[in-house]
């Protein structure tokens, strides 16, 4: 299922008005029922039934680790592309 683009501007407004759901340094970022609720909110504002047709379409979002593991392969490949001086 495809969505207008007002949509996704949509469910990225009401996402960015909940920063419980990416700000890791609340503490109700840890409230897993709480963010369950309001990805609940989020569906029923946007008229869907639940959230399970957005993650469909736009994809499953990335867990906080892949970006880890993501940033951290690209601080290896730059540490490989420095070169090393030798001294005498």
């Amino acid at each position: 299922m495809k969505f207008p683009h007002k949509t996704y501007e949509k469910l990225i407004d009401l996402v960015r008005e909940r920063p419980a759901l990416y700000n890791c340094q609340l503490t109700e970022y840890k409230d897993h029922q709480l963010q369950k609720n309001i990805w609940k909110n989020i569906a029923e504002e946007m008229g869907l039934e639940d959230m399970t047709d957005v993650s469909t379409s736009v994809g499953e979002p990335r867990s906080l680790p892949d970006h880890r593991r993501l940033g951290q392969a690209q601080k290896s490949r730059k540490k490989s592309q420095q070169t090393t001086v030798w001294r005498k």
